[in-house]
């Protein structure tokens, strides 16, 4: 496989690991029973409405989805983010439909658990936010 064809698949092939890596994970820690249910958004939000979780999952991933479909031909450095950033929500929403609440499995400090996908998701805002900043090494202003 040529460098360029290897470049073009890595967004799909990031999508796949971010799923497999996020769905066996939590595989692991429901097997031990080492989780929460959370039904509802980040940080444990709405948590006592599940409609609320799904609906607030769906819209994101229909943003990130225009994003990815608006963002396409140029293809890239934020395709590549926006791909692994709909990685998360998909094996989020899947754990909506199977448990109707997504799995936690991650603590650390006294902040609400979360999980592989969360995290992905996470960075991956970070990252589009800081290349959003940045262009050419540069801090973007409205003159260049």
């Amino acid at each position: 496989m040529s460098a360029e064809k290897l470049k073009q698949m890595l967004p799909l092939i990031s999508f796949l690991l971010v799923i497999a890596a996020d769905r066996l994970s939590k595989a692991y820690f429901i097997s031990r029973g080492e989780f929460e249910l959370n039904p509802g958004i980040a940080l444990s939000l709405f948590s006592d409405a599940a409609l609320s979780g799904f609906l607030f999952n769906s819209l994101g991933l229909l943003l990130v989805l225009a994003l990815l479909i608006y963002s396409r031909k140029e293809g890239g450095l934020k395709f590549l983010i926006l791909s692994v950033i709909f990685a998360g929500g998909i094996s989020n929403l899947l754990d909506r439909l199977i448990f109707s609440g997504v799995v936690d499995f991650v603590r650390i400090g006294p902040f609400p658990r979360f999980n592989f996908a969360d995290l992905t998701i996470t960075v991956g805002v970070l990252a589009l936010l800081i290349l959003s900043l940045r262009k050419d090494g540069r801090v973007k202003t409205s003159n260049n």
